[in-house]
C-alpha cells in the first residue's frame, strides 16, 4: 500500500510541474516510469553510470520522470511592441531567441529522492548563448553518446547550477569556414552535501576545428580548465591545509585562479598577505585546478563517420613536463551515416572502443621527494583542501571509472586526508580499463545498445590495492517504439563481477511517452 500511495503522489507531482506550460508551442514533453531491481540491492554499474545522477545507487526502486524542453524560438513582435517597426533596436531584439527546460524525477522505494537534473533558461544571439540553471553537458573531445565518459566532465553526476556564456557548439569563423571555435566561460556552485560548504566552480574551455565542413578530414584540439575554489569546511577540528577552515575567496584570489597563476614565487608573495594562505596555497595555486588537453580527428567516408580522440589529464603541473602523458582517454568511434531504413532490417549504428588509463600520475614521488619541477603522485580527483574531491552530489563529475570511496568494496584499503579522520573522495584513482559499446537497430522501432568494460584497479599511491583487483561490468539495453500508441518500452540488463564493487546483476523496466506541441 505504501508503494501505491507513493506512486500516485509521484504522478501527481510531475503533472503539477508540467501543467503550467501545457499550452506551450514547440515544446517537447516526456513522461516516463520504471523500476530498478537487482540481486544485491545495488544498481549495476553501467545502468547507473553517466546518467547525470538520476539513477539511484540503491535498487528495488520505482522512478517517475517528467520533462519539458522548449528549444529556441524567436521573441514575438508582441514582446517588442514598445519599439517602432522602423526602429533598428527592435530589429536587433527580434534576432534574440530563447528556450528553457525542466526535468523532474521522483525515485521511491529503497531510495527516496526528488531530483531536478535540468531546470534552465537560455538566450541565443547568433552563434552565442547565455544560460542559467542546471543542464546536461559533457566537456572534451569525445563520442557524446556511447563513450565510457569524458575524463573530466562526463555526465556522471547531477548537473550543478551555473551561469554560462558560450558558443553553441563549433561556430565557423569567416566566410571560408576553414576554422570553427567552441569556447565558453562559466561560474557554478557546488552542493553542500559534504562538510565543505559554499564552494564555487570556475570553468572555461576553448576548442578549435580545422577544415571546412565539406572536407573529408577535420582536425580538432583544445583544452578545458576547471577550478574548485572558495567555501568553508564545517568540521569540529581544523585542517592544517586551510586557514581557519576558510578557503581563499577574495576577488584577487578569483583573478589568480582564472589566470592559473601560481603563488609559488617570492615576488608575488611579497604582494599578498601570507597569513591568509597556508603552505598548501603558497607552494601551489589558489583552488583545485584540473582539466584535459584534447586532440582529435573526424574522418568522413562514403557511408561512415570516424572519430579519433585523446584526452590528456592535468592536475598539478605534471603534464607540463610530460610526466603523465600516458594517462588519459584514448578513443575511436565508427558511425554509420543515416540512410532510409526498410522494415524488418537489422542494421549497424555505431561502435566505440576506448582505453582509459590513470596509472602513471607522474610517478610515485611528489615534488617534496624529488625534483620540485618534476611533480608526481597527482592523486586525481582527490584534494587536501577540497575534501569532497572532484564530485557533486556524492558522484564523481569525471570518468565513472574513478568511483567514490563510498561505492567501492569496504574491505579494500581506505584513503584518508592526511592524518585527519575524514575520507578522501576516492581510494582508487589508478585505473586501467578497456571499454567498448555497440549500437544496433532493427527497422525503425528497435534499438539495442551493449556496453562492456574490464578494468584493473591499483588504488592510489598512498593506499595501494592488491594487483588482482579487477572488475567486469556489462549492460545490454533494448528500446522498442510502438508507433500507434507513441509509447517506448525499455529493458536494461546489467551484470558486475569482480573485487572492486559488489558482485551483482540487475534489471530496469521502463515505459516512456513523448509529446510534441
Amino acid at each position: 500500500m505504501e508503494i501505491i500511495r507513493k506512486t500516485y503522489w509521484g504522478y501527481f507531482f510531475i503533472l503539477m510541474v508540467l501543467t503550467f506550460d501545457i499550452f506551450g508551442q514547440n515544446t517537447t514533453y516526456q513522461f516516463q516510469t520504471g523500476a530498478f531491481l537487482s540481486s544485491s540491492g545495488i544498481t549495476p554499474f553501467w545502468i547507473r553510470s553517466n546518467e547525470y545522477g538520476i539513477v539511484p545507487l540503491e535498487s528495488q526502486t520505482i522512478t517517475f520522470r517528467g520533462s519539458m524542453i522548449r528549444d529556441y524560438n524567436s521573441f514575438s513582435e508582441k514582446d517588442s511592441n514598445s519599439f517602432n517597426k522602423t526602429d533598428k533596436l527592435r530589429q536587433h531584439f527580434t534576432k534574440f531567441k530563447y528556450g528553457y527546460g525542466l526535468h523532474a524525477i521522483i525515485n521511491t522505494g529503497k531510495a527516496n529522492q526528488l531530483i531536478f537534473p535540468e531546470a534552465f533558461l537560455k538566450v541565443k544571439y547568433k552563434a552565442f548563448e547565455l544560460y542559467m540553471g542546471r543542464r546536461r553537458e559533457i566537456f572534451g573531445i569525445v563520442d557524446s553518446t556511447l563513450s565510457s565518459g569524458s575524463t573530466i566532465w562526463s555526465g556522471n553526476a547531477l548537473p550543478m547550477p551555473k551561469i554560462q556564456l558560450s558558443t553553441i557548439g563549433y561556430a565557423p569563423i569567416g566566410k571560408a569556414k576553414l576554422f570553427a571555435i567552441n569556447m565558453g566561460y562559466a561560474h557554478g556552485w557546488f552542493d553542500n552535501s559534504t562538510p565543505l560548504k559554499n564552494s564555487y566552480l570556475h570553468q572555461k574551455w576553448f576548442y578549435l576545428k580545422i577544415g571546412k565542413p565539406t572536407w573529408k578530414i577535420n582536425l580538432l584540439g583544445g583544452f578545458n580548465h576547471q577550478v574548485q575554489w572558495g567555501g568553508k569546511i564545517d568540521l569540529p577540528y581544523k585542517l592544517s591545509s586551510v586557514v581557519d577552515n576558510k578557503l581563499p575567496s577574495s576577488f584577487s584570489d578569483y583573478l589568480y585562479l582564472v589566470s592559473g597563476i601560481s603563488l609559488n614565487y617570492s615576488e608575488r608573495q611579497k604582494k599578498i598577505d601570507p597569513s591568509k594562505y597556508t603552505s598548501y596555497d603558497l607552494t601551489n595555486r589558489v583552488g583545485n585546478h584540473i582539466g584535459t588537453i584534447d586532440i582529435g580527428a573526424e574522418v568522413k567516408l562514403k557511408n561512415y563517420n570516424l572519430t579519433f580522440y585523446k584526452q590528456s589529464i592535468y592536475d598539478d603541473g605534471t603534464l607540463f613536463s610530460l610526466g603523465n602523458i600516458s594517462d588519459g582517454l584514448y578513443g575511436f568511434s565508427l558511425q554509420k551515416k543515416p540512410i532510409q531504413r526498410r522494415r524488418k532490417q537489422l542494421y549497424f549504428q555505431k561502435v566505440v572502443v576506448e582505453l582509459f588509463s590513470t596509472q602513471s600520475q607522474g610517478g610515485a614521488f611528489g615534488p617534496e621527494q624529488a625534483i620540485p619541477q618534476i611533480r608526481g603522485r597527482d592523486d586525481y580527483f582527490n584534494h587536501g583542501q577540497f575534501i569532497n574531491g572532484w564530485s557533486y552530489s556524492q558522484n564523481g563529475i569525471g570518468s565513472p571509472f574513478i568511483l567514490p570511496q563510498t561505492q567501492i568494496n569496504s574491505n579494500l584499503p581506505q584513503n584518508y586526508i592526511y592524518e585527519n579522520p575524514i575520507k578522501s573522495f576516492t581510494n582508487n584513482n589508478r585505473v586501467k580499463s578497456f571499454y567498448s559499446a555497440l549500437s544496433l537497430g532493427y527497422s525503425y522501432y528497435i534499438i539495442n545498445v551493449t556496453r562492456f568494460s574490464i578494468s584493473k584497479n591499483l588504488g592510489t599511491y598512498r593506499t595501494p590495492f592488491d594487483p588482482n583487483v579487477k572488475q567486469l561490468s556489462i549492460m545490454n539495453s533494448t528500446s522498442y517504439f510502438h508507433q500507434k500508441s507513441n509509447l517506448s518500452y525499455k529493458l536494461m540488463l546489467g551484470y558486475d563481477n569482480g573485487k572492486l564493487i559488489t558482485q551483482n546483476w540487475g534489471i530496469y523496466l521502463g515505459l516512456q511517452k513523448v509529446l510534441k506541441r
